[in-house]
């Protein structure tokens, strides 16, 4: 609150200056508040006055701003992270959907199936389940160490990429317990998820805009139940900071989210 009310204050403060080199000093003369103040202090009183209420239009303005922004883009020397509202589907560039380790691609509301109004879910709905089977199979994926907990099946190290046509980029995310529910034990392992999805992304699709969601935030039961989506998004943001691993300029990873979710653009630390 302290530095959004500074920084509102040096922009008031930057208009206040424009106004007094354009405005002739006899204007702030002509209106006497006081009338016992002399004109030299009449003047002084009314710049000041004019400085509050410049102060407080800054304010309002610039909170009504944050409120109706819906993209914020973070900039360094080798990469551009933008984090914007939207709908995934709409936009124009790769997009990653997020399985389970298992690839599951039957959609239903009991577990292991997938959620129908899910971002995997409103994939399915629209691409034949066995042209994903069949993708997973050309691309080679390397297999997890062990068997998913889930009746045993073949499962896929999490955050390997596989192609599906010119648009989408499919990944292996949550893990599977003996019930079939989605999970991401710890917090070394979404973090090792994050680094080998970067490292895919970097080699194979680093010349175009890749757009993600922030993972994490469907039914997957992460290593915390305290945290928030913001607070995914922060990890999110923060790992692709500190990779090698990154989009080639002028190209850049955009994270998709809804603003309904609670996610707040101006909470993200920049």
């Amino acid at each position: 609150m302290i530095k959004f009310l500074r920084k509102c204050f040096f922009w008031a403060l930057d208009v206040a200056a424009i106004v007094f080199t354009i405005v002739p000093e006899s204007v702030f003369g002509e209106y006497k508040l006081i009338e016992k103040c002399s004109d030299n202090k009449n003047i002084i009183v009314n710049r000041i006055l004019l400085i509050g209420v410049i102060f407080v239009a800054v304010i309002i303005l610039y909170t009504i701003a944050r409120f109706l922004r819906c993209r914020k883009t973070i900039k360094n020397g080798n990469y551009s992270i933008c984090i914007e509202y939207g709908d995934l589907f709409k936009k124009k560039g790769k997009k990653v959907i997020a399985f389970d380790e298992c690839f599951t691609t039957e959609i239903g509301e009991t577990a292991p199936c997938i959620k129908s109004n899910s971002v995997c879910g409103q994939f399915l709905q629209k691409y034949s389940a066995d042209d994903v089977q069949q993708k997973i199979e050309n691309a080679h994926l390397r297999q997890a160490a062990g068997r998913s907990h889930f009746q045993n099946k073949i499962s896929y190290e999490i955050g390997q990429i596989v192609p599906y046509n010119e648009e989408f980029l499919l990944t292996p995310f949550a893990k599977l317990d003996e019930s079939g529910l989605g999970y991401m034990p710890t917090k070394e392992d979404y973090l090792n998820f994050l680094a080998l999805l970067w490292k895919e992304i970097d080699e194979n699709y680093g010349t175009s805009n890749v757009y993600v969601t922030i993972f994490g935030s469907g039914r997957t039961r992460m290593f915390d139940g305290l945290l928030t989506l913001q607070d995914l998004l922060d990890m999110m943001i923060c790992s692709y900071r500190l990779s090698d691993h990154k989009i080639k300029s002028p190209y850049r990873l955009c994270i998709v989210c809804r603003r309904k979710d609670g996610v707040s653009l101006n909470k993200i630390s920049t």
